[in-house]
């Protein structure tokens, strides 16, 4: 037994009796919160039903048979729906993608900073005085209707190595027939240049890219023992020739490090490539660190260009 969801409609299915007396948009919530039952949502239905914008049918069946209509705009019943994380495709995070995907599913590989290799998840950085709230970005993207794969890379973990890695993963995806359109890499600091590496070795039209704060500036040589700048402009030449796709670079004004990816846009002339600066009331210098934490001030702009 399962539920379907699909905006702008709701299929549920239930067994004949206390679910049917019971039936109403509190009651339905704590038993879809308690119940076995599983469930995937699809597309964007949690976001346009949390907001209002769309209608939600709902439809019983016991077997084939047609018990209720219901004509309603549900918020209630929708959020549980969407905050119900367990075992929905829409609504987790993993450590690598699942052997048997949701064809019909989205999915972000999540790829995070330096600091996470040397620190941990969580872990509080003393420069920008801000704690890297790995876990709480992970949900948030989940919460919105993907399904995230991201994990803790050991420390010195080698840029190229891992997008590679990363990129067999979508080749998976992408062979169990999920869609190369509902798939994204994106990555924060050191996880935005895997990223910008990836979109070169799958060299895919279909596929998106989200870089956050990825690109070295001319004056960024030292960083943890390496010069970031140095390997930055290696990875361009390297592979944004063969880079393919759609991207979005996005950083802060007040990233006194990373900023824009106009160099690598520049070579990558078959990408199709979107670039926003964001104000995110960071202290001057401290800009890098704005996407340490789910802050609505960059994260609606990175969900309003992957719903365009």
């Amino acid at each position: 037994m399962g539920i379907g969801i699909g905006c702008p409609w709701v299929w549920v299915s239930v067994p004949w009796g206390d679910a049917l007396l019971h039936w109403g948009i509190q009651r339905t919530a704590v038993a879809l919160a308690t119940s076995p039952w599983r469930f995937t949502v699809h597309g964007d239905f949690c976001r346009a039903c949390l907001d209002g914008s769309a209608p939600v049918q709902q439809t019983l069946f016991n077997g084939g048979g047609l018990m209720v209509l219901v004509m309603t705009q549900v918020r209630v019943l929708a959020a549980a729906l969407c905050l119900l994380n367990a075992g929905a495709a829409g609504a987790t995070v993993l450590k690598e993608p699942p052997a048997s995907p949701d064809r019909h599913g989205r999915y972000m590989f999540l790829m995070f900073g330096l600091q996470t290799e040397i620190l941990g998840p969580d872990s509080y950085n003393p420069m920008y005085q801000k704690r890297y709230e790995t876990t709480a970005l992970a949900r948030a993207f989940s919460e919105r209707g993907y399904t995230v794969i991201s994990e803790m890379r050991p420390r010195n973990t080698p840029e190229e190595s891992y997008s590679g890695k990363v990129t067999a993963q979508v080749r998976h995806l992408m062979a169990q027939g999920v869609k190369p359109e509902n798939i994204v890499v994106a990555g924060h600091s050191k996880g935005a240049v895997m990223a910008l590496i990836a979109a070169g070795m799958l060299s895919d039209a279909r596929l998106k890219f989200v870089v956050m704060a990825g690109c070295a500036l001319p004056s960024t040589t030292r960083i943890a023992n390496v010069n970031p700048r140095q390997l930055y402009m290696g990875f361009i030449e390297k592979y944004a020739p063969q880079a393919r796709g759609h991207m979005l670079s996005i950083y802060d004004k007040e990233d006194s490090e990373f900023q824009s990816c106009h160099e690598y846009s520049q070579v990558a002339s078959e990408l199709k490539f979107t670039e926003k600066m964001v104000d995110s009331g960071s202290m001057p210098g401290k800009g890098h660190a704005a996407f340490y934490s789910p802050d609505p001030r960059w994260l609606d702009t990175v969900m309003g260009w992957l719903k365009d």
